[in-house]
């Protein structure tokens, strides 16, 4: 044991060591200039009557000519004239030492300092946060947690803190003692001064080991590879840096990481904790970038999982460990990095040496505190210049590797949750004493040239709802991230989907690119007029608009768009007329998009948009004969008089539909518009106004929802494939390509004329079914209550998003059918995206609450999911619904005839 002098005053001459209680015998040593023991030990002292002390004093009494004798005496020489042995100060001849005031600390001639932290403790206890072992442990694991608990209490006697007084020191000229920094109860730190001539500047490195002076306890570090020593270096801090190595992870509890010859760092400044006399700093490291041994950058990782097979971009803190590994493969070297997480942030601090940096090292990062573990799968290439990056996921599934651009992940050489506020203001990351990182750029977000987005002219409200960023406490923190998460996905998915020129049909045309059909789809063309539009992107909803002139359906149909252009051999003259039909949902997501363009660039989109409204028209069958105005397929579907000029419904036609293809809220903004463009008494081909028909229309469409209540194999949370107008849901339906659509386009209605109770379909009690309900509150809730509810028969992995395994095989019924038909639990790695979960997500946004059921908590969980699942989208049809729904769930798509001018 070392005894460490008791205090840094002058006059102090008493030295302490912690011992404990069944130590009844003990001899002293001096320490030479050497730092090593020398030879003349004393006699036994007998401490065996002070057993109950909890403090003993030793101080000599007798004349210096008689000091040597009764030194080595065994047992030493006892007595008033003698050594004198006490439990009391107040008894002492020579006045006692302040116990735990530091002695100095300064570096002697001729010595280096090191100090050590206490490696023996669980970094999961908040009064030791700092990493260590987790050792010792118990041998036998949790049955539950498969971890060896911690015991350093059973193992050695004692817990911590505080720490005991000295540690013993071998491996260099001889056996030394590290004594305790600073005796206040919390000081974890030691130090020893190592002679300069035992520690060579140059020529085979140097171990040390540290150990507990009880060998018995068999407390011991492996050997610590020192660093050449460099002469104007004087002080060392040396600290376990591995993962704790009592988890899943260790093969053998405490025989597995602790050992391992990277689980201690040396480093040339404190990395933490640290405060004055204690670890030789007075300044906090920073705790989300720590200080890193010389030669080692940090990569910074952030945190992506929510179970095996899910991935989030809002990891819970419940669900993130304290560590995880980042295995760096480099020429020669396979490096398996310990990563300590950054406070509460889902940032891990990864320590990789500069000698790992290579045009052909790799990284794959591992949480490996699950059976099976968590991986990012694939080796993905790491920069090769030595700096400090952060690994930000970016791109599709991570478990799905990518071979093309964009990657499934970007590496940043700046903090990426920084730009345009900082993700932090979603969550407690308890990151206020983290240094601040900005970028070297702001991103700009939006187009100006007229444009509206961002939509703060608005305050990303609706009439009944608004942006998901107001769930949150720092609302227009997060709307400022909602706005740049936004921008990026919108460039990403014009990058990836959208061609041009020759690759449409010719210069100054666009369209959007179909995968699956290839090609390009009038409901592709939609969404991209629509999302460019309200975006802002006017360059780019000219060129969009300007393929459709070229590919439109033939005139004695409607004259819109045709469905399907698979090459240029399709294209026409502008305004041609061609040889195809149209498809509804494309021609009504086109007619949004240019009224969003009329009203922010008039002289250009007007005309445009009231003639395309005008065509759009003829695809409703206004002559059925109840009363309703019924939309169609397309324009050419279930028309029963067509000549060369013109098709036409004849009345009583049960006309095909699909309720999926209906937005209600759009039908009241195109009768708005007409109404404003051409004057309140404007006609329809039918006679009514334009806004009366239009607004017929969108009742319709709720009609039709209450029709579907009747439909067998259709929950009344969700809605059928496709029908007829008596029975609009009969031919119910599978997953949820089609008919998911609906639940989004009815809550943008809902959002947007929510709170109109003149409206038929809004007042109380009109919904048949669901009494007193309106039939728009009685379809919100619905939809609220089945998929707040859906984790009870799909649990998520513990603390994970409630919506996190939602998939494509959920059925129209409720339940979720495997390819042999067998109702199963629904597996997020199949189909979890944009069109099975933002689409059902969106209800959210407005304020109906399913009685109350739906909380502020869930809506937040609703805007993180379907957040985390745009990110994950990488086909044409998920990634377009992405972008266009996280519009509407940020208010960022607002009624555009309520935007002020």
């Amino acid at each position: 044991y070392g005894a460490r002098k008791d205090s840094g005053s002058a006059s102090c001459t008493y030295y302490s060591v912690c011992l404990s209680t069944s130590i009844t015998k003990i001899m002293v040593k001096p320490i030479g200039p050497d730092s090593c023991p020398t030879g003349n030990q004393s006699g036994t002292f007998d401490l065996s009557s002070f057993r109950n002390a909890t403090d003993i004093w030793i101080e000599y009494r007798g004349d210096n000519s008689n000091i040597q004798r009764d030194y080595s005496a065994s047992p030493v020489t006892v007595g008033n004239n003698a050594f004198y042995l006490t439990s009391d100060p107040k008894t002492l001849k020579y006045p006692a030492c302040e116990i735990g005031t530091p002695p100095d600390k300064g570096v002697p001639d001729g010595f280096t300092k090191v100090h050590f932290r206490w490696p023996w403790n669980d970094p999961t206890d908040p009064k030791t946060p700092y990493p260590g072992s987790g050792c010792p442990a118990s041998s036998q694991r949790d049955p539950v947690t498969k971890k060896c608990p911690f015991d350093l209490q059973g193992k050695v006697g004692f817990t911590v803190p505080p720490y005991p007084s000295s540690l013993k020191v071998t491996g260099l000229t001889c056996e030394m003692t590290a004594v305790l920094e600073f005796q206040d109860g919390t000081c974890p730190w030691y130090y020893v001064l190592i002679p300069d001539s035992a520690w060579p500047t140059s020529g085979p490195s140097k171990s040390i080991v540290f150990r507990y002076p009880d060998e018995s306890k068999s407390l011991f570090t492996n050997g610590i590879a020192l660093p050449p020593r460099t002469a104007s270096i004087k002080e060392y801090w040396i600290a376990y840096a591995g993962a704790p190595d009592n988890t899943i992870a260790s093969t053998t509890c405490c025989l597995d990481w602790s050992l391992q010859t990277n689980s201690y760092f040396v480093y040339t400044s404190n990395p933490g904790p640290g405060y004055t006399n204690c670890g030789g700093s007075v300044t906090p490291p920073d705790p989300c970038s720590p200080p890193q041994p010389s030669g080692y950058h940090t990569v910074h990782f952030r945190y992506l999982w929510a179970g095996q097979k899910t991935f989030t971009f809002f990891p819970n803190l419940n669900l993130m460990p304290k560590w995880m590994e980042l295995e760096v493969n480099a020429p020669g070297n396979a490096l398996k990095v310990i990563c300590q997480r950054e406070q509460d942030r889902p940032w891990y601090a990864c320590p990789v040496p500069d000698s790992a940096f290579s045009p052909s090292t790799t990284w794959r990062a591992v949480d490996k505190l699950h059976d099976p573990e968590w991986n990012t799968v694939k080796p993905w290439p790491l920069p090769a210049q030595p700096k400090e990056y952060w690994i930000r996921w970016y791109y599709g599934k991570p478990d799905i590797p990518r071979d093309k651009d964009p990657p499934n992940f970007k590496v940043y050489d700046y903090y990426p949750d920084g730009v345009n506020g900082d993700w932090s203001a979603t969550s407690d990351w308890n990151d206020e004493m983290c240094a601040p990182k900005p970028p070297p750029t702001p991103v700009n977000v939006g187009f100006g040239n007229g444009a509206w987005f961002p939509y703060k002219r608005t305050n990303y409200l609706y009439p009944y709802g608004g942006s998901l960023a107001y769930i949150y406490p720092e609302a227009a923190k997060v709307q400022d991230l909602f706005d740049a998460f936004v921008w990026e996905r919108y460039q990403i998915w014009k990058k990836n989907w959208v061609r041009e020129g020759d690759e449409a049909c010719g210069p100054g045309t666009a369209r959007v690119y179909s995968d699956t059909p290839e090609g390009t789809v009038s409901e592709g063309q939609g969404y991209g007029i629509a999302i460019a539009a309200a975006i802002g992107d006017k360059e780019l909803v000219g060129k969009l608009w300007e393929f459709v002139r070229r590919f439109r359906s033939q005139k004695k149909y409607c004259f819109l768009m045709g469905w399907i252009w698979k090459d240029r051999s399709q294209c026409t003259a502008p305004d041609e007329g061609g040889k195809d039909d149209s498809a509804f949902d494309g021609d009504v997501d086109i007619a949004i998009g240019l009224v969003y363009a009329a009203l922010q660039w008039p002289n250009e989109y007007t005309q445009i948009a009231i003639d395309w409204l005008k065509g759009l028209e003829c695809e409703i069958n206004a002559k059925y004969g109840d009363g309703y105005n019924y939309p169609t397929a397309g324009d050419s579907w279930d028309k029963a008089y067509c000549s060369a000029d013109k098709c036409d419904y004849a009345p009583g036609t049960k006309n095909t539909v699909y309720v999926d293809y209906y937005p209600p809220g759009y039908f009241r903004v195109f009768g708005d518009f007409l109404a404003e463009k051409l004057g309140k008494d404007a006609k329809a081909n039918n006679g009514q106004t334009y806004r009366d028909f239009w607004y017929k229309t969108a009742e319709t469409v709720w009609e039709l929802v209450e029709r579907c209540y009747d439909a067998k194999g259709v929950h009344p949370g969700l809605m059928g494939n496709q029908g007829h107008i008596d029975q609009p849901c009969s031919a119910g339906g599978g997953e949820p390509y089609e008919w998911g659509r609906a639940l989004w386009r009815l809550a943008i209605d809902a959002a947007w004329f929510g709170d109109n109770t003149s409206l038929p379909e809004n007042k109380p009690g009109s919904s048949s079914h669901y009494p007193p309900k309106s039939r728009m509150q009685a379809k919100m809730d619905l939809i609220q209550n089945f998929y707040s509810n859906f984790y009870k028969n799909n649990p998520p992995e513990p603390n994970a998003n409630r919506f996190s395994t939602i998939c494509h095989q959920l059925g129209t019924d409720g339940t979720v059918r495997g390819t042999d038909d067998t109702v199963r639990n629904c597996d997020p790695a199949y189909g979890h995206n944009s069109y099975t979960v933002n689409l059902a997500l969106c209800p959210y946004v407005t304020m109906f609450d399913d009685g109350g059921r739906t909380t502020p908590d869930i809506r937040r969980e609703a805007i993180e999911e379907a957040i985390s699942t745009t990110v994950q989208n990488d086909r044409y049809f998920q990634e377009s619904l992405g972008v266009y729904s996280i519009l509407f769930m940020t208010g960022n798509f607002p009624n555009p005839m309520t935007v002020p001018k």
